[in-house]
C-alpha cells in the first residue's frame, strides 16, 4: 500500500524546511544534484577528469552505467566534441604537409624530365649539326697546300711551270726522214757503250729497258754503272686471249729505279686489235701511274710475231696505225706524253705522218742506225751487260737533247 503523508507530517516538514539547518541541507543537496546534472551533460569523462570533490560523499562520484562497455567509454574519452577542433587542425596540418611533399616530388620529377629533354635535344643537335668549322679548316688547309704546290712544285703544263718532260715529237711530217744527227760523232767504249759527243761534250744519255724477264735488279749498282735512265714495262696484253696484265716486277722496278736516282719511263706491250682495246690499254697505264708524272714519254710497243700466231699479225696497216694513234691520243688527252717504239719492220706498218706528235723510239742493233729517221731514242743493243742485272739487257741512247736543239 502506498503511504500518503498527512497534514501533521506536511506541517512538520514545512517547519523543518523553514529552519536554517534544513535550508542549508536542502541547498547543499540541490547544489550536488545540479553538479551531477552538469557532469552528466558534459559526458562521463568530465567527472572522471575532475575527480571527486573535496568533502563530497562517495555517493556523488560518477559511476558508469552497468550497461556501458569499457571500450565504449574509452571511445567517448578520445572522441568528445571538445577534442574535435584539435583533431581537425592536426588533420589539416598533415594534409598540408602531404600536399607540399607531393608538390615537391612533382616539381623534382618535372625538373628531371626537362633535364632529360634538354640532354636529348643537345645530343641530337650535335649529331645533326653540320661541321662548318671542320669544313672551313679542311678547305683552308687544302688551299694552303695548293698554293705551296703551285709556287714551289708546279706540275708540268701549269702556267709558269717549266715542263721538264722529254719529247720526241716532230714539228712537221716533212722532217720525219730528215736526220739531224751526224753518226760520225758516235763514240763507243771498251764495253760497247755508245754515246753521242759533239765538240768534246756528251749530248746523249745512257739507258736500259727492262721487264720481269730481266730478273731481280739491284738498281743502285745499275746507277753506279753509268746508266742515266730506264724504261720499265708496266703491263702487256696476252697474245692469245687478249687479257691485260701488269708486269709482275713493275712496281718494284719503278720505285727502286727512282730511288736510285734514275729518270724513269714506262712502256706497254700491246696486242690491241682495235681502237677500243688501245684506249683500254692507255687507261690501264694511267691507272697504274696515278698522279705520277714520268720524265720520259710513255711508250707504245706493238711487235707482231714472225710466226703469225698472235692476235695482231693479221691486222692491216691501217688498223695498226689506228690502234697506235688511239693509244697515244688517249694519253695526250690526259696530259701525258707518248712515243711509238719499233724496229724498221714494225714502223713500216704505221702511217708515220699520223704519229709525228709523239715521235719514235727506234730499234736497230747495228753500229749506227740504218734508217734516216728523226728518232728521239735509239735502242742499239739487246744483249748488253749492266752491273746489278744478271740477265742480258737492252741498251738505249737518248738523243732528244740533240733533237731539241737541231
Amino acid at each position: 500500500m502506498t503511504y500518503l503523508p498527512n497534514r501533521d507530517d506536511r506541517r512538520a516538514t514545512s517547519r523543518a524546511q523553514g529552519s536554517p539547518q534544513a535550508r542549508r541541507a536542502s541547498s547543499g543537496a540541490q547544489r550536488r544534484a545540479t553538479k551531477r546534472r552538469k557532469a552528466t551533460s558534459r559526458g562521463p569523462h568530465a567527472t572522471l577528469a575532475a575527480g571527486p570533490s573535496t568533502g563530497s560523499s562517495a555517493s556523488t562520484r560518477y559511476r558508469p552505467p552497468a550497461s556501458t562497455p569499457l571500450g565504449s567509454m574509452a571511445h567517448e574519452v578520445r572522441g568528445t566534441r571538445d577534442d574535435r577542433p584539435a583533431q581537425v587542425r592536426q588533420a589539416r596540418r598533415v594534409g598540408a604537409r602531404s600536399r607540399d611533399m607531393a608538390q615537391m616530388r612533382g616539381a623534382a620529377e618535372r625538373r628531371m624530365n626537362e633535364s632529360r629533354v634538354r640532354t636529348v635535344r643537345r645530343n641530337n643537335a650535335r649529331k645533326t649539326s653540320f661541321p662548318f668549322k671542320t669544313l672551313i679548316a679542311v678547305v683552308s688547309a687544302l688551299l694552303v697546300i695548293a698554293l705551296v704546290r703551285l709556287v714551289f712544285f708546279p706540275a708540268p703544263g701549269e702556267v709558269g711551270a717549266p715542263d721538264t718532260r722529254l719529247s720526241a715529237a716532230i714539228a712537221s711530217a716533212d722532217d720525219i726522214f730528215v736526220s739531224p744527227y751526224d753518226w760520225d760523232k758516235l763514240e763507243t767504249d771498251d764495253r760497247g757503250r755508245v754515246s753521242y759527243v759533239d765538240g768534246g761534250q756528251t749530248l746523249s744519255r745512257a739507258g736500259i729497258d727492262v721487264s720481269s724477264h730481266s730478273g731481280t735488279i739491284d738498281w743502285k749498282k745499275v746507277a753506279a754503272d753509268g746508266i742515266d735512265f730506264a724504261y720499265v714495262r708496266v703491263g702487256y696484253r696476252g697474245t692469245v686471249e687478249g687479257n691485260i696484265a701488269e708486269d709482275t716486277s713493275f712496281e718494284k722496278n719503278f720505285r727502286e729505279a727512282q730511288e736510285a736516282g734514275l729518270d724513269v719511263g714506262v712502256y706497254f706491250f700491246s696486242e690491241a686489235i682495235n681502237e677500243d682495246e688501245a684506249i683500254e690499254e692507255a687507261q690501264f697505264v694511267m691507272g697504274k701511274l696515278g698522279s705520277t708524272v714520268t720524265r720520259y714519254p710513255i711508250a707504245f710497243d706493238m711487235e707482231p710475231s714472225s710466226s703469225g700466231s698472235d692476235r695482231i699479225s693479221s691486222l692491216s696497216k691501217a688498223k695498226r696505225n689506228a690502234v697506235a694513234r688511239a693509244f697515244c691520243r688517249e694519253l695526250a688527252s690526259h696530259g701525258q706524253k707518248a712515243i711509238v717504239y719499233g724496229s724498221r719492220s714494225d714502223l713500216s706498218n704505221y702511217e708515220l705522218d699520223d704519229l709525228i706528235d709523239y715521235g719514235f723510239w727506234f730499234a736497230d742493233y747495228s753500229s749506227r742506225p740504218q734508217m734516216s729517221l728523226r728518232m728521239g731514242i735509239w735502242q742499239y743493243s739487246d744483249s748488253a751487260t749492266v752491273d746489278g742485272i744478271k740477265e742480258k739487257v737492252d741498251l738505249d741512247l737518248d738523243l732528244m737533247g740533240v733533237l731539241a736543239t737541231s
